[in-house]
């Protein structure tokens, strides 16, 4: 059971930080025509060239190197994510939104499109960073198979 949540709750992250890779601050979509943008299409043919001409496969201090920087960026980034998730609780946006209709009554545009991008800073903050994180440690173990 325990592994049905943890593969729901893994395609979920992979679907949000899909999604939140093309949308703006202000909550605006904008998805490119195919699934990867055209950068990554070059960086995947890149990938794909170089693969295929590696004969031998990567050199072994190639891989212990990117396996410690990819463990470094994943203990980093995730110090990093819980940071910003604390501050984002203790923003308590609903108080806030209380606190300014106490004051003046209701909301100008201007108070409710920044209680807006602030929400959808740190929502996207967090989902592309989970996401980088995920893709980091898919790396890892990828790069650790013989």
């Amino acid at each position: 059971m325990q592994f049905k949540s943890t593969k729901y709750y893994l395609f979920k992250l992979i679907e949000e930080g899909h999604k939140w890779q093309y949308t703006d601050i202000n909550g605006y979509s904008k998805k490119p025509k195919f699934y990867f943008t055209n950068l990554q299409f070059i960086l995947l043919g890149i990938m794909i060239f170089v693969a295929y001409n590696l004969k031998t496969g990567f050199n072994k201090d190639f891989i212990s190197y990117s396996i410690s920087a990819l463990s470094i960026f994943v203990g980093l980034f995730l110090t990093l994510m819980i940071s910003v998730f604390d501050k984002f609780v203790a923003l308590n946006l609903p108080e806030v939104k209380k606190q300014i209709l106490a004051d003046r009554g209701s909301l100008s545009d201007d108070e409710k499109a920044l209680l807006i991008q602030k929400k959808n800073f740190f929502i996207q903050f967090t989902t592309l960073t989970a996401y980088s994180i995920i893709i980091s440690i898919l790396c890892i173990i990828l790069l650790s198979v013989p």
